[in-house]
């Protein structure tokens, strides 16, 4: 393929990357069979010709138009285009541009199309999205495009491997934004005089005696749980295939931080446990870094001190990468891969994928060595009254929709629950959390969605 606008070259290529992966870089046949313009500028060659609209290459700023209800080809949604596919002298005529349409989602290219559209904290909102407007959110349409395309492939004749319908890997994530409620003196000394003032709480001395470490039994404090029920997956799955990740917080000095110090005694007693568990430990990322990006490298390196180890991996608390191009802050902390990108008002495809991929940058137009991960689904997203406001069922069948579209499409599981909702003294005042991850946990051991065990016999 080739374009004479090098910067547009280089989002193309990152696309294609994307969408055929490995097929793409490596078979240099298959490249000349597929042609990114229109049918009367192809080379001899190619047999398969992808209309290219330049309403999102010539953008000259404004939010990109966009037509709703949105076409779809072969039943998949199509945001530039037609949705039109013709077999003219052995070669297919694409009219849906699933290259633009791909670029568009891939790098939040609408958070950038205008830059005031964010909620209270800086975030560009779910519910504004065009995933969500367009009502494909619940669908890694990138993922269907790249499914697309081979399948076209192979309707010319190239040999091309399917991709097995089953998670590539799964990624048990745990923001630890409140690892305690009793480790400071204020708080332990309220609820020991609450509980000496409102007899059959509890012991009332129990938070002082866990605030002076004397006692080990702070509600918050269900690390324990989460191991067991985290490696209950590993055992059936496979470490290779399933893996742990802690986020610690190090700094920010605003409201929603500052919970604890990553030199206290505890913290570092906390992380040694999790590390012993085999668990990564991954930068949390403060909500004042969100609106700094700059102090990131600060707070990644205090972490390293703690950890006496490489931090490589990164989300952000409150989700608040506010900017497309505030990644390239991780990218100066040595930060290689980052599990922040979902919504934190809907759970869905926020990239329009499922599988981890090398981030381009929209501004610069250039491929950069930072692999994003996106987020398959937060815990808070689910029953959170000014999010989407699920009960019990509700909030396990979509979350159990959003992994069988996954494995459908062979991406990646990354899944979000706090030890803060975890929390026994939660599920007993009628939280559901606690009950639905050990539920997601169960079924993803027991029988992947739409498929049954390997052990059973595929």
């Amino acid at each position: 393929m080739h374009d004479p606008d090098s910067g547009v070259s280089k989002c193309i290529e990152f696309v294609l990357t994307v969408l055929l992966g490995s097929d793409w870089l490596e078979n240099e046949d298959l490249r000349k069979l597929i042609h990114y313009g229109d049918a009367e500028t192809c080379p001899i060659g190619a047999r398969i010709i992808i209309r290219r609209v330049d309403t999102l290459w010539q953008y000259e700023g404004g939010p990109v138009p966009f037509e709703l209800p949105l076409e779809k080809l072969e039943g998949v949604p199509v945001l530039f285009g037609e949705a039109t596919l013709e077999n003219k002298a052995g070669k297919l005529l694409v009219g849906a541009d699933i290259i633009a349409s791909s670029y568009f989602l891939l790098t939040r290219f609408e958070e950038i199309t205008p830059r005031e559209l964010r909620d209270p904290h800086g975030r560009f909102p779910g519910d504004e999205s065009l995933p969500y407007r367009a009502g494909f959110l619940d669908r890694p349409i990138v993922d269907e495009y790249g499914n697309l395309l081979r399948s076209w492939l192979k309707r010319i004749g190239v040999a091309l491997e399917d991709r097995p319908k089953e998670a590539r890997k799964v990624y048990l994530t745990h923001d630890v934004d409140i690892p305690y409620r009793w480790h400071k003196f204020t708080p332990a000394r309220r609820e020991s005089v609450w509980r000496f003032k409102h007899p059959g709480n509890g012991p009332f001395m129990d938070p002082m005696l866990n605030f002076l470490g004397w006692k080990q039994n702070d509600p918050e404090d269900c690390f324990d749980w989460m191991i067991e029920q985290d490696a209950k997956l590993q055992q059936a799955w496979g470490r290779d295939r399933v893996e742990v990740i802690y986020f610690i917080l190090t700094g920010g000095t605003v409201l929603p931080d500052g919970n604890y110090s990553i030199k206290s005694r505890l913290i570092k007693r906390l992380i040694k446990k999790l590390i012993r568990s085999g668990a990564a430990i991954g930068l949390h990322t403060s909500y004042e870094a969100g609106q700094r990006p700059e102090i990131i490298e600060n707070e990644a390196n205090r972490l390293r001190e703690v950890c006496e180890e490489e931090i490589t991996l990164n989300r952000h608390h409150y989700l608040s990468c506010r900017e497309p191009e505030d990644f390239e802050y991780l990218l100066k902390a040595g930060i290689a891969h980052d599990f922040t990108m979902g919504y934190p008002d809907v759970a869905g495809f926020r990239l329009g994928t499922s599988r981890a991929f090398s981030w381009f940058d929209p501004v610069q137009k250039r491929q950069t060595e930072l692999t994003v991960h996106p987020m398959t689904v937060m815990e808070v997203s689910l029953n959170l009254k000014t999010y989407m406001g699920f009960n019990y069922e509700e909030a396990y069948a979509h979350t159990m929709h959003l992994i069988d579209q996954t494995r459908r499409c062979n991406g990646d599981l990354n899944l979000l629950w706090h030890n803060s909702n975890l929390t026994p003294d939660l599920a007993e005042a009628g939280g559901y959390h606690r009950n639905l991850y050990e539920r997601i946990l169960n079924a993803l051991a027991n029988k992947e969605p739409g498929m049954e065990r390997a052990e059973g016999g595929r």
